[in-house]
């Protein structure tokens, strides 16, 4: 009676916290406030409702060595251990652990797969850690936000359901099938309509680079192999200890596993990658919010401002100018240079005659008021008949000397705000995408990727969401790029974790490339990344700032630029194998 009370009291207790952050959300909205953490508690007290709720009888006898307090451990430690408020990234390699011994306690219970029992507390563990890793995605959009941790922690346990029907079927392969399985989850995850690849587990040494240099061979999916073996030899080794059986071996392949990658990496981090060539570069950081403030301070403002945070730094040295996405206005394509922002850069050429400015802008292309279909098409009125035209999130180079502009249209783009998934045959929620902020039309991509070339360096103008897709970006390296500029704007997530994970990851990117990164935010985290993934000349978030710094350029290819993910695309081939022979193994009688 007494743990039947508590349970209610706390429920009672929690409620009421939902409904008050669920009130400030609501209210801060109707006063044009951001939320910051607000969507964090919401969530959590949330989700501890139902948790309570749905294993009430659970509750009623638990003991420690439960799944529920196991799947409950793990999604902590994953939480906890991924880069964001916390971020302490030792956690990660332990915090599947309890996830072991979580499906091993299941498994031991029964004598047929319990499909079922092993998704529940899965996505107890999941939903944990998504809400404590990605809850600030709510300061953009409440609902996508909600959508996307329940549909990431459903896929997520999925890998462990499939896992454990290996284990059961096939019970010589041990972690073999996990592995495989969450590998091909996470590549996969890079390359569908709602690819949302930010918890790749290798990312979460991303604020390590010291010891993750080996990323220039395996890419971040190396990472991701890296802490689910140690995770499994450790537990394996535990498990041993703890039943008197032979550990040593497996405790010597945990160190090995552990230890030869952080040494060699080591070594590399203290070599130096020399380079004859660099360029030195000024990158800007506004600091406008995007939700309400930009909106009401006019382009010609913005303008002046930028001009001043440039003026405070520039040297006649300063070769490049970089400017964080969707910059300044929006700006016809036909018609650039009759745009006063233009016009003021290129004043600042006459004063700096080998000065570029590499930037992001929104850029619409009016395409007439014949009837076009496609995925990019929009339509308006003008002069009571429609106009065709299509919207990029565009980065330009203005170059002196050339009226031309140079033209990079964002490919990769973000599933809900900028492009609608699935929109062959999902059409009949178009009305209920555009009610909760998404668009139904495309913003306009392109094919390949586009290096901007002039007389100092090759650039790769990378913009915004598309940093964090690793062999995506390969494709601008492979093109002769020598230096990846990251235009982002990362005040959509308010003083949140989420602009942090966004420049953690910057650091991976420039060791899988070697490349050097410059990164420009609106708000934020500007900084300079060298091609070891170390950053400096960090900006805070909500300060306007300009940096500058000399960068050195390379020419250098790496196994993962050769190879991309190559771990992800042999991890889907045996996945495929492997789920075959379940599918068979499944499908016959069992005395078959």
């Amino acid at each position: 009676m007494k743990k039947k009370n508590i349970l209610i009291f706390s429920i009672v207790l929690l409620l009421a916290i939902s409904f008050w952050m669920g009130w400030e959300i609501y209210s801060r909205s109707t006063q044009q406030l951001l939320w910051g953490y607000r969507p964090l508690v919401l969530f959590l007290s949330s989700s501890v409702v139902l948790m309570i709720w749905r294993w009430r009888k659970v509750l009623s006898h638990l003991n420690w060595d439960h799944p529920l307090c196991w799947a409950t451990i793990s999604g902590v430690l994953l939480g906890i251990g991924f880069p964001g408020d916390i971020g302490f990234s030792p956690f990660l390699l332990v915090a599947f652990i309890p996830l072991f011994r979580m499906e091993q306690l299941i498994r031991q219970s029964a004598d047929k797969p319990q499909r079922s029992k092993v998704f529940n507390y899965s996505f107890q563990a999941f939903i944990i850690w998504n809400i404590l890793s990605t809850y600030w995605l709510a300061n953009a959009s409440l609902a996508a936000g909600i959508f996307t941790i329940l549909a990431n922690s459903a896929l997520m346990s999925l890998t462990m359901v499939l896992w454990h029907q290996a284990r059961i079927s096939m019970p010589k392969f041990s972690i073999f099938p996990f592995i495989v399985f969450w590998l091909f989850f996470e590549y996969f995850h890079f390359r569908w309509d709602l690819a949302w690849p930010w918890l790749t587990l290798g990312n979460g040494l991303a604020e390590w680079p010291s010891i993750i240099q080996w990323y220039d061979h395996t890419g971040v999916l190396g990472g991701s192999l890296w802490i689910l073996l140690i995770n499994w030899y450790l537990f394996k080794g535990i498990s041993n200890f703890s039943r008197k059986e032979n550990w040593k071996t497996d405790l010597i392949y945990f160190a090995l596993i552990l230890f030869v990658p952080i040494i060699v990496s080591i070594i590399q981090f203290n070599r130096s990658f020399d380079s004859s060539k660099s360029i030195e570069v000024l990158a800007v950081q506004p600091n406008y919010e995007p939700h309400y403030q930009k909106r009401q301070v006019s382009t010609v403002i913005q303008m002046s401002h930028i001009i001043e945070l440039v003026a405070s730094k520039i040297t006649e040295k300063t070769e490049f100018i970089v400017l964080p996405e969707a910059s300044l206005g929006y700006f016809e394509l036909g018609g650039l240079e009759n745009y006063p922002q233009i016009r003021r850069f290129r004043d600042l050429q006459e004063q700096f005659p080998n000065l570029k400015v590499i930037g992001g802008f929104s850029i619409f292309k009016d395409l007439g008021s014949q009837k076009i279909e496609g995925p990019f098409i929009r339509e308006r009125e003008s002069d009571g008949q429609k106009i065709y035209y299509e919207v990029y999130n565009a980065a330009l180079q203005i170059s002196p000397g050339t009226l031309e502009t140079p033209l990079y249209k964002k490919s990769k783009l973000v599933p809900g705000p900028e492009f609608f998934p699935f929109s062959r045959f999902l059409g009949f929620l178009k009305p209920l995408v555009q009610k909760l902020g998404g668009t139904t039309a495309s913003f306009g991509t392109q094919k390949d990727r586009a290096v901007f070339e002039n007389n100092s360096a090759r650039i790769a103008p990378v913009i915004c969401y598309e940093s964090v897709f690793g062999e995506y970006l390969t494709r601008y390296t492979k093109k002769g790029a020598q230096a990846i500029f990251i235009m982002t704007n990362d005040g959509w997530w308010d003083n949140t974790a989420g602009y942090k994970q966004h420049a953690a990851f910057a650091n991976i990117r420039a060791i899988e490339n070697r490349r050097p990164v410059i990164r420009a935010a609106s708000t934020g985290i500007s900084c300079f990344i060298d091609v070891k993934g170390k950053s400096y000349n960090r900006t805070s978030y909500n300060k306007p700032a300009a940096i500058i710094s000399k960068v050195y350029l390379n020419d250098s290819i790496t196994f993962y630029l050769k190879w991309g993910d190559m771990l992800g695309r042999l991890a889907m081939f045996i996945s495929v194998l492997f789920l075959l022979n379940l599918f068979v193994k499944g499908a016959l009688p069992e005395k078959q």
